[in-house]
């Protein structure tokens, strides 16, 4: 016999979702710009690690900001706490895309190159 999961339920502060939005947002339009770049001078071939981290970043980061749109709508808010209630199902997705987005990012860096707008 298998055992049903639970499916538990978390808070997660709004300022929180706000700022992750906003982080998902700057770090999308970053590697854009990287991608970009590589397209627009084609040295996608001399760079593709670099390239594919870049991609990496814009997948999760969008995989995050939809994830994050289609909780809002459907959202229970906590009465005059500021919390969203959101089930352990998406919570660990949206783990597990932040987790790629901030390794990819890292690796990133690791190259000299940044998915940070300066």
């Amino acid at each position: 016999m298998s055992k049903k999961k639970q499916n538990k339920l978390y808070s997660l502060p709004v300022d929180y979702i706000f700022n992750l939005i906003i982080e998902t947002e700057d770090d999308i339009s970053g590697a854009i710009e990287l991608i970009s770049h590589f397209v627009d001078s084609s040295s996608i071939k001399e760079n593709k690690y670099v390239f594919g981290l870049a991609c990496e970043i814009v997948s999760s980061g969008l995989g995050v900001l939809d994830l994050i749109d289609k909780e809002i709508e459907t959202a229970i808010l906590v009465d005059e706490s500021e919390e969203v209630i959101i089930p352990q199902s998406v919570l660990e997705v949206l783990q597990n895309l932040v987790v790629a987005n901030y390794y990819a990012s890292k690796a990133l860096r690791r190259t000299f190159y940044s998915a940070a707008l300066h």
